[in-house]
């Protein structure tokens, strides 16, 4: 037989948080404050017979913010500025430019928003396409 056990205790900085992206939802990871994990772990293992062996194990564990993170904590207001740019060029209407293809003209987007928020609302304003860019995102061969 085996027998392990552990006792943790864990003060975390800088740690890293999940999110999202404002504009579509997308996962990513944000910056945070400070945490704190406490635990114990056991585990056991028992070989009963050459082709049976029994595992085990039981864990608890503690976790809770101990720092201030912008945008998860505190009720204080807080103002986010983003700006996007996108360039897009080279785009063919088909492969190899075969049957009549055609290479789009190359164009650029830039996209802006203003969010303020405090506690649980958030209140944002988009500005997309800010220079009103005109932009061919297919063509059609005249028949």
């Amino acid at each position: 037989m085996t027998f392990s056990g552990t006792l943790f205790h864990v003060d975390w900085t800088d740690i890293q948080v999940a999110g999202l992206t404002p504009f579509s939802a997308e996962p990513i990871t944000l910056n945070g404050g400070g945490a704190v994990s406490r635990g114990a772990e056991l585990a056991a293992s028992a070989s009963l017979r050459n082709a049976l062996r029994l595992r085990g194990s039981w864990s608890l564990t503690d976790a809770k913010l101990s720092l201030d993170s912008p945008g998860l904590l505190g009720g204080e207001t807080a103002l986010e500025l983003l700006y996007g740019y996108t360039y897009v060029g080279d785009v063919l209407t088909r492969i190899g430019m075969r049957a009549g293809g055609e290479v789009l003209p190359a164009y650029d987007l830039h996209n802006l928003s203003a969010s303020v928020s405090r506690g649980d609302w958030t209140l944002t304003f988009y500005g997309d396409n800010l220079f009103d860019e005109y932009a061919a995102g297919s063509a059609r061969r005249p028949d």
